[in-house]
């Protein structure tokens, strides 16, 4: 497939759905060589939901998809895979490398990624310099929050982010490093409604109340917010304070 869409090296707009199939991978570098002659691309958007794709295969790819130097818009998903965190550095060295990226997707729903994986990958964010939508699901894997402030840190980098969406549902997180992850995405002056998800996962009162001290202090923001934090463990004392 990679190598007949190759072929249209004039292609600006690609879109190709391969849900629900049994693909391992083996052969996804051959796949990326493909798109990278598609010099052309402002937009791509692939989905490989429910295969049985590993982190290594998605690193191949993404070796060939980063020479993909003038794409816009990037909409990735990888849910319900066996993709391990160690590679997905390399899946945000890539993207880092799509220095003319506006809006990016990304979905890595039920695969095998800790919070650890994510510093590396904030930081390459940061380099896509003209960002201006975010949209990234983490939902069900292995996160347990103690380098999610260095993945906000990283997030924050990108100075023209208007729009940002996070989703860390039914993880491990706790209220440790929440304060510095909402800290980091605070630098992004010019965003506006912020939606972050952390439904089912691990926070306490003291991890609820960081959250809202920090959102209560910048005074500057008049954007709505949402912010889920149900099937915690936030207890009803907590919602009187912040009611309050």
């Amino acid at each position: 497939v990679g190598e007949w869409i190759g072929r249209f090296f004039w292609l600006t707009c690609l879109q190709l759905h391969f849900d629900g199939n049994q693909i391992t991978g083996q052969r996804f570098g051959e796949f990326g060589q493909g798109i990278a002659h598609c010099s052309r691309l402002t937009t791509l958007a692939l989905r490989f939901n429910n295969n049985q794709i590993t982190g290594e295969h998605v690193g191949t790819f993404g070796r060939w998809l980063g020479r993909c130097s003038q794409l816009h818009l990037l909409d990735l998903r990888f849910d319900r895979n066996q993709i391990i965190g160690e590679h997905l550095w390399q899946v945000g060295e890539w993207i880092g490398r799509c220095s003319q990226l506006t809006c990016l997707v990304l979905h890595l729903d039920s695969n095998r990624i800790t919070g650890g994986h994510l510093r590396p990958f904030g930081e390459w964010i940061a380099r896509c310099s003209l960002l201006a939508k975010l949209q990234l699901r983490f939902n069900s894997n292995q996160i347990t929050g103690e380098h999610l402030g260095h993945f906000g840190e990283g997030i924050g980098r990108c100075s023209q982010l208007t729009a940002l969406e996070i989703h860390l549902d039914n993880n491990k997180i706790t209220g440790e490093n929440l304060g510095q992850f909402c800290e980091g995405i605070w630098r992004c002056s010019q965003l506006a409604s912020p939606k972050l998800h952390f439904k089912s996962n691990a926070i306490k009162d003291h991890g609820a109340l960081v959250l809202a001290w920090r959102f209560s202090t910048a005074t500057n923001r008049r954007w709505p917010l949402i912010l889920d934090l149900t099937g915690n463990r936030v207890t009803i004392d907590t919602l009187k304070i912040l009611e309050s």
